[in-house]
């Protein structure tokens, strides 16, 4: 049994090597957020200039609190997920939950590869 595989029968998230993509200098990244208030499952689309149906988008999700003043990311009880990302012309479908049973404030963070 490797490592990996006792890891993941012992309940201790797994950790993979990646693979880097090499890039040209033509490869555009660009890094979007929005906030949203929502609550079990959620579908939205968002403008995000420059993406299309060939784009790399990775999306994370974020609970958002008051720290210091500020509006920030925080892990907080719910459990958030991210299902589906679909990129199309200048627009970004992502579709998850939130296990709350009332709104909370969230941010979603966008990474496109164009």
């Amino acid at each position: 049994m490797t490592t990996a595989e006792r890891d993941a029968v012992s309940g201790q998230a797994v950790t993979r090597d990646a693979i880097q993509v090499p890039h040209d200098t033509h490869t555009a990244v660009a890094h979007w957020y929005g906030d949203f208030r929502d609550h079990q499952g959620f579908d939205s689309s968002w403008n995000i200039p420059g993406a299309t149906s060939s784009s790399a988008v990775m999306v994370s999700i974020s609970e958002l609190g008051i720290v210091n003043g500020q509006l920030v990311p925080v892990q907080g009880l719910a459990s958030c997920q991210v299902h589906n990302v679909v990129p199309s012309q200048d627009r970004v479908q992502v579709r998850g939950l939130v296990g709350w049973d009332s709104d909370l404030n969230l941010r979603l963070h966008f990474i496109v590869v164009a």
